[in-house]
């Protein structure tokens, strides 16, 4: 009989049937008290609700129901929805009730396979870190001496360290996950204090993940195959340990900086080729020298970097010491970044009863009739436009209360989150894009309101069909990153791998990232004529076409950023193209014009544009679209890569419609800044690391996605090849591996391709003739056939 309730709820067939009972009844009105029973996040809450009331009721000795119940809780973590089962679990067995030895939630959790006992602390940890400690777009963001911030660090460590405690096997494996920093669930600084601190300041477990994260920190495949963003973890967790073992054992943390394996970790990361491993290898160097060595015999590095925002944040980790606290400090406290309900309800029509009747005495007046013959002399006016309202019979039903178009952006605020009321929900999303550029300008109305505007138009909805409606979501994106790009793209790359967001919303957030950034670089006039262009025709037969109704859903999907993106591989290739035509078309002495000659017109026209446009963009665009766009978007698509593949879970972001627009929202972002960026090696660095991820990937052999690698490529050899000779003895010298890896690639594409895919087949035959004539410029410089002397 249990056997066959487990069966029913816990494995999700009640779920199932709901769910497609309600789908097909969906037209019929039905209360709304029972839609959970349909949805999979609101029933598995119920399931996690049922699990702790039974654990709360059930006596300690009993074994038999303990059983019994630990089967129903295995299966229910394996419906699909472990995260609200989890959260109603420990909710209710932790955070509620008293944490003796002996109280229930451990006695649940030691009965459970080994298996459902990591899946539940996994998704323990996910939502902990969500609901206390929510990570921040950027390490600066999150200061260290925040009280209350260091009050939730302290009641989260309180609840791990209550569930590892006489646990080995769940502590080994979180001091794993905080050594590699390749856990999908552990995102931000503030939960790996709180995840450090649970161990309770204990030495050996404090040198033990110490002496790991720096073998793991000088290993030469580590540094050049983890992502950025893994490395970072890692490098945090050095810092904070060896603060702790500074104040634990400091003749153990000297011993350590004195071993073979330290000093070979800091070699390695000062030899590396990325300049953000040797950043953080000289971090690591500075602080921990900083500890064991006196004042003058400090190492230091004389270089802008380290006297930085970002690098004083990371040496004062060392001073970081936070301590296990009590499970009562996170009763009533939420996540800032929680969505609220809007406050702001519809407005009411006006009743009736609240209309002033008139109290004018009344008069008799006389009726005096009038001929129709008098009314020549009077010019006839035309009848006025009919309103909407006018068609309704019933006066008392018509809302003549007009909502204003919003002012200030606290009013935009209001009407983006009233989704309750069409009208004035429609009026906010039409007038936001230009109230931000407005109101960017003047005062601080839109810094103050940023990250709530940003959070509101990230997920905003089309729920009244409205017209335009992606339009002005997209543009209003564009005008908040380009008032404030450096935070705001931070926060909404942040938000585009973090939040909970559908794909269309998601690939709202890309092209607003490549457009701004586009912008920001002097090309918004450009772009927006290139993408207002009227669309052609459709001349193809009408039974080859999809109904109005269906186009937008299932029609092309073509973003706007796919013009642009195919307008700068032509421009890449084009010389190629003019050079072979010249070369087929005879000698250049009996031609009247060459095609190189046309070539240097237009690029004397580019530049007079370029310098031009140098006067309204900003001095420090290539930090910003680097810092603020670039590196944070390579980064987070490496981590949750890397942690994906790690943990055997699903990606969403290899979706080929939401991959294809991310390369080419990374390639515009890197055609942007140009091959005169200072950080021209980090960025190809990066570019190149997430060409190597993508081209082994199946997904890569998709068309779309397939040409969005072969262009991102080409653009990342482009740029190299701009930039002079440097750039391109770095493509063979410093990238050598990865650039002929991708070559081969791209070379065998180029023979299984077919005459039709024209467009793949150009892109690969331009990266080998660029790559073929580097190389040969690369052995002339090395055996003096360029310098041109003469015998």
């Amino acid at each position: 009989m249990w056997k066959e309730l487990i069966s029913l709820l816990a494995t999700g067939k009640v779920l199932s049937v709901a769910a497609e009972s309600l789908l097909t009844i969906k037209d019929i009105k039905l209360p709304r008290s029972i839609h959970w029973i349909g949805d999979g996040n609101m029933y598995a809450s119920w399931l996690g609700r049922c699990i702790s009331r039974m654990a709360s009721k059930v006596q300690s000795t009993d074994l038999d129901c303990w059983n019994y119940l630990v089967q129903f809780v295995g299966r229910s973590l394996s419906l699909g929805y472990p995260a609200q089962v989890v959260s109603e679990i420990y909710n209710t067995l932790l955070l509620q009730e008293d944490t003796s030895p002996d109280h229930r939630f451990g006695i649940l959790l030691d009965k459970l396979r080994r298996h459902d006992q990591l899946l539940l602390f996994k998704s323990l940890l996910h939502d902990l870190e969500i609901k206390f400690l929510p990570p921040s777009p950027s390490v600066v963001q999150s200061p260290l001496d925040d009280f209350n911030k260091s009050k939730a660090v302290s009641g989260v460590s309180a609840v791990v360290a209550t569930i590892i405690c006489d646990r080995g096997f769940l502590k080994s494996q979180l001091s794993e996950w905080l050594v590699t920093g390749s856990e999908i669930n552990i995102k931000g600084i503030d939960f790996r204090r709180a995840l450090l601190a649970s161990f309770g300041n204990q030495q050996d477990p404090i040198l033990e993940i110490l002496r790991k994260a720096l073998d793991i920190f000088g290993d030469q495949l580590y540094i050049k195959h983890t992502p950025t963003r893994g490395q970072e973890a890692n490098t945090q967790i050095i810092l904070l340990t060896a603060g702790y073992a500074h104040r634990l054992c400091p003749h153990q943390l000297r011993s350590i900086t004195q071993s073979g394996t330290y000093l070979t970790a800091i070699s390695n990361r000062l030899a590396a080729s990325s300049p953000r491993a040797r950043y953080l290898g000289m971090i690591v160097g500075i602080s921990l020298s900083k500890l064991v060595d006196p004042a003058d015999k400090a190492i230091k590095f004389d270089l802008e970097q380290m006297e930085s925002e970002e690098a004083l944040w990371y040496m004062n980790l060392t001073n970081v010491k936070d301590e296990v606290g009590s499970i009562s400090d996170l009763k009533h406290k939420t996540s800032p970044y929680a969505p609220k309900k809007s406050k702001h309800q519809g407005r009411k029509a006006p009743q009736a009863d609240q209309r002033k009747s008139s109290q004018a005495t009344s008069k008799v007046l006389s009726i005096e009739e009038v001929s129709e013959e008098s009314d020549g002399d009077f010019l006839s006016y035309e009848k006025p436009d009919t309103d909407a309202s006018d068609s309704e019979e019933d006066p008392t039903l018509i809302n003549r209360s007009k909502p204003n178009s919003p002012v200030y952006i606290r009013d935009l605020l209001a009407c983006l989150q009233d989704t309750g009321n069409a009208e004035r929900y429609n009026l906010g999303i039409s007038t936001a894009p230009t109230l931000i550029r407005r109101k960017t300008s003047f005062g601080t109305e839109v810094a103050e309101n940023s990250e709530a505007l940003a959070f509101t138009l990230a997920g905003l909805q089309d729920k009244y069909n409205l017209p335009k409606f992606q339009e002005y979501k997209l543009q209003s994106q564009i005008a908040l990153l380009v008032a404030y790009p450096l935070t705001m793209g931070r926060w909404f790359v942040h938000t585009l791998f973090n939040a909970d967001l559908s794909q269309s919303q998601q690939s709202t957030i890309l092209v607003a990232l490549g457009l701004s950034s586009r912008e920001l670089a002097g090309f918004g006039k450009e772009d927006s004529d290139a993408m207002s262009l009227p669309p052609a025709a459709d001349s193809s037969f009408p039974s080859k076409r999809l109904p109005s109704s269906l186009a937008n859903t299932y029609g092309g999907m073509n973003s706007p950023i796919d013009a642009i993106s195919k307008k700068l591989s032509q421009a890449t290739l084009k010389p190629l193209a003019l050079h072979a035509a010249e070369s087929l078309t005879g000698p250049n002495a009996l031609k009247v014009r060459t095609f190189s000659s046309r070539m240097e017109v237009e690029k004397r026209k580019q530049q007079k544009e370029q310098q031009r446009r140098q006067k309204a963009i900003p001095k420090d665009l290539h930090r910003i679209l680097s810092d603020g766009f670039f590196f944070p978007l390579t980064n987070a698509f490496g981590i949750a890569t890397y942690s994906t593949s790690y943990n055997n879970v699903h990606n969403p972001f290899l979706i080929p419609q939401l991959l294809q627009l991310f390369v080419q929202t990374v390639t515009l972002i890197l055609s942007t800044l140009g091959p005169n960026s200072p950080n021209l090696a980090a960025l190809t660095h990066e570019a190149l690391a997430l060409l190597i991820t993508l081209h082994n990937l199946p997904v890569a052999t998709e068309p779309t996605v397939l040409r969005a690698i072969l262009s991102l490529f080409l653009a990342v050899v482009d740029l190299n090849i701009s930039s002079g000779s440097v750039g391109e003895e770095r493509l063979v010298t410093e990238f050598v591996t990865q650039v002929m890896e991708i070559r081969e690639w791209a070379d065998g594409i180029f023979e299984r391709s077919s005459k039709e895919e024209e467009e793949v087949r150009m892109l690969c035959a331009g990266i080998m003739v660029k790559l073929g004539e580097v190389m040969e410029r690369y052995q002339g410089r090395l055996l003096g056939t360029n310098l041109g002397f003469g015998y």
